[in-house]
């Protein structure tokens, strides 16, 4: 009763505006989150400073999704682009939309991260955009994007930490700040699938078959979007075992707070919500 009282309020226009509440544009708007996106790509690639020049390289995309930031990357420049995905749906969408936009030098396929069908050295530049939370083995896909990049290239990575306020996935239908630590799992799973449900039923989202069944079948919240609770620790972690540098780590605030909360581990877990970190092989 709490938590749906609570998601009222926090799923009003207002509110959503207040706390700059991301929005999942994919769900409702498919046109206007590919236009959203590509305005993004710069400020994507601008956080990771030179790191972030793609001019004359090539990049692979990895977790591609619907390809409007591939398309936006070859467009700043890359010599060659090349995403990829898991979903073979978005693949063919993405590859439509390339068609549409007339960008050169992109190519989409369907790959799994932990297996890549590309030659030692091939790429300067591996893109992992808000990817790393949903991998199952995301070890396993670090060493393979160490594989593929050639001597000195550079792994950009970004994602919401899990403990940060949107780290669970939730806010197209259960807006709360945090709510995937503050109420019990399965409670706020019944509560997302009712609002879905009810949002399908007004015509408000789409839902493909395959995204209907993984709904279905999820039997907690971390299974609606694949999530593996992928913390700023355990990035570090993960970084720190593979054979990959780490050379430039960047926290961005709830409030933009900054300052000594990024130096104090428990803290930034829970008001860091976006990380980006360089990687070099």
């Amino acid at each position: 009763v709490w938590c749906r009282s609570i998601n009222r309020v926090f799923a009003t226009d207002v509110v959503r505006r207040m706390l700059s509440t991301p929005a999942a544009q994919h769900q409702t708007d498919v046109d206007g989150y590919r236009r959203r996106q590509r305005a993004e790509a710069a400020s994507f690639l601008a956080a990771f400073g030179n790191h972030g020049n793609v001019t004359g390289q090539r990049v692979l995309d990895l977790g591609c999704g619907l390809g409007a930031k591939t398309i936006a990357v070859a467009r700043a420049g890359a010599a060659e682009v090349v995403g990829i995905d898991t979903d073979a749906e978005k693949v063919h969408r993405a590859q439509e939309e390339a068609d549409r936009s007339g960008a050169d030098g992109i190519l989409f396929a369907v790959q799994s991260g932990s297996a890549l069908a590309f030659e030692t050295g091939r790429f300067d530049v591996v893109l992992l955009l808000d990817v790393v939370e949903h991998l199952g083995d995301p070890a396993a896909v670090l060493t393979e994007c160490a594989r593929v990049l050639r001597s000195g290239g550079r792994l950009l990575v970004g994602f919401p930490p899990y403990r940060s306020p949107w780290g669970g996935h939730l806010f197209t239908h259960v807006p709360i700040p945090w709510v995937h630590l503050l109420f019990p799992d399965r409670e706020v799973l019944d509560l997302w699938r009712e609002v879905h449900a009810d949002a399908l039923a007004r015509g408000e989202v789409r839902c493909s078959a395959r995204r209907a069944r993984a709904i279905i079948d999820a039997e907690c919240t971390a299974a609606l979007w694949d999530c593996n609770g992928m913390t700023i620790e355990r990035f570090l972690d993960l970084a720190d075992r593979s054979s990959l540098e780490l050379k430039d780590v960047r926290f961005k605030t709830v409030g933009r707070i900054g300052g000594l909360v990024t130096t104090m581990p428990g803290l930034r877990e829970l008001l860091v919500n976006r990380m980006t970190a360089v990687l070099v092989a």
